[in-house]
């Protein structure tokens, strides 16, 4: 068995306490692992059924964690948002979508060549989300901006799910077809490829931040 683990991260900041909040920011803890099972009995019982809406040969599981917002009007629901909200290194965030992928596969040696076999790229997500529960005789046109601003938020992060697994799709069905003439050089360049989607699930999801400003063209905004 082999593994590597190298950590990514996009981050992009705005807004700060006092100003309009805008956009949310997204910070992606990327940590890839490729194991190589020496035999098939090596990997018994790794594989696991997928929804059918997922690419062949990905499995996700996905964690929402949440911290609680407070307040009765939305500057307040700011403060306690800017208070709660993940610190992140250089940068906060409204909501965040962190992920590993992990990379499994069997070498199998044929004449002439090495291939793979049983090939998975299994993708583990952490959201985290705000919660704000609204107080007794709150504002009901407060509770909708909030409710309006909460989808934003959860669509903007899943799009970017979106975008991680399908790279991570384009990944398993190159690794299906890869061919080499000894295990070895094959190892080689499922590292590279390994490198290569981290490198564009990182740029993609990147430049889907950018054409949004972060979300707030979509409705990541508060107060809206």
């Amino acid at each position: 068995m082999v593994g590597s683990s190298i950590p990514r991260a996009i981050e992009s900041s705005f807004g700060s306490l006092g100003e309009e909040y805008a956009g949310s920011l997204l910070r992606r803890e990327v940590s890839c692992i490729v194991v190589a099972c020496l035999s098939a009995a090596a990997c018994a019982g790794s594989g696991s059924p997928n929804p059918s809406n997922l690419p062949r040969g990905v499995t996700v599981n996905t964690q929402q964690v949440y911290y609680d917002v407070e307040g009765d009007e939305a500057g307040a629901m700011y403060e306690s948002m800017a208070a709660r909200r993940p610190q992140r290194d250089n940068g906060v965030a409204v909501a965040t979508t962190e992920w590993q992928a992990r990379i499994e596969w069997t070498p199998k040696q044929e004449l002439p060549g090495c291939r793979l076999d049983a090939t998975w790229v299994r993708l583990s997500f952490t959201v985290i989300l705000p919660r704000w529960t609204p107080p007794l005789d709150v504002d009901a046109e407060l509770v909708t901006r909030w409710n309006a601003f909460l989808l934003a938020v959860r669509s903007h992060e899943s799009r970017h799910r979106e975008i991680t697994i399908a790279e991570a799709g384009d990944l398993a069905e190159t690794l299906r077809a890869l061919r080499s003439p000894s295990c070895a050089q094959l190892q080689q360049r499922v590292s590279f490829l390994r490198r290569k989607f981290l490198d564009d699930a990182e740029r993609l999801n990147y430049e889907y931040d950018e054409a949004t400003a972060n979300g707030g063209s979509e409705g990541v905004r508060w107060p809206p």
